[in-house]
């Protein structure tokens, strides 16, 4: 069972996520040239990197639901510990998305030198550099662990009827941030210094991996 668990980031996990990841890249890029052979547009934009991002928030979030339902049934059926079976899966699950996003820097980095050589004469509309800042490295594979873990956790403690609070949280957040917008409050925080928004981001994180725990204390099997 220790095998089972510990050992579960297997080849084929890393080399599914990379398939999914560089095939959703690849149509970016066909798109991208695509709008560049059919509009005459005056700048160029990392198209397959953009897609990129929706392909490892899907992975990071949704893919983990299922997987970690299923993982959960079978170790605590064969023996093992909620508390053990929690720590693995996060463990495996955070060298996963780091590995993901790795990726991701590497074929965003090839992406925009692409652009440049191909479009000398184009500007690049490039947000790379600012989304693949150093910290990124940590805060956006801790933000998808906590986020997929709760969702995880939603999917263990109320099975489907779990898409619901999924489809209110989001509304909520959609609500707040246009309220935030029309405020002061908005502006203050995008003026915060870097590490302000590392610890919130932390904070945050640690808050959802603490509540998917607490739903999968007492959490039974079902199989």
């Amino acid at each position: 069972m220790k095998k089972i668990l510990w050992y579960s980031l297997e080849w084929k996990n890393i080399v599914m996520n990379a398939a999914i990841l560089i095939g959703v890249h690849l149509m970016g890029v066909i798109l991208h040239e695509i709008i560049m052979a059919t509009s005459g547009a005056d700048t160029t934009f990392p198209m397959g990197t953009f897609m990129s991002f929706m392909a490892i928030a899907f992975l990071g979030l949704f893919a983990n639901w299922s997987d970690e339902v299923l993982r959960f049934n079978l170790a605590i059926s064969m023996g093992e510990t909620r508390r053990r079976f929690f720590l693995s899966f996060m463990i495996q699950y955070f060298v996963l998305l780091l590995f993901d996003w790795a990726l991701m820097y590497v074929m965003a980095r090839v992406e925009i030198l692409r652009l440049e050589h191909m479009y000398p004469n184009l500007p690049v509309e490039d947000f790379v550099v600012g989304a693949f800042h150093p910290i990124s490295f940590l805060l956006v594979p801790l933000g998808l662990l906590g986020l997929g873990m709760l969702i995880g956790g939603l999917g263990l403690k109320f099975g489907s009827n779990s898409k619901w609070f999924i489809v209110v949280g989001w509304v909520l957040i959609c609500i707040g941030m246009s309220r935030i917008e029309e405020g002061r409050l908005l502006v203050k925080f995008l003026n915060l210094p870097a590490y302000a928004y590392a610890i919130i981001a932390v904070a945050i994180s640690i808050a959802m991996i603490i509540a998917a725990a607490l739903m999968i204390r007492r959490q039974r099997v079902d199989i």
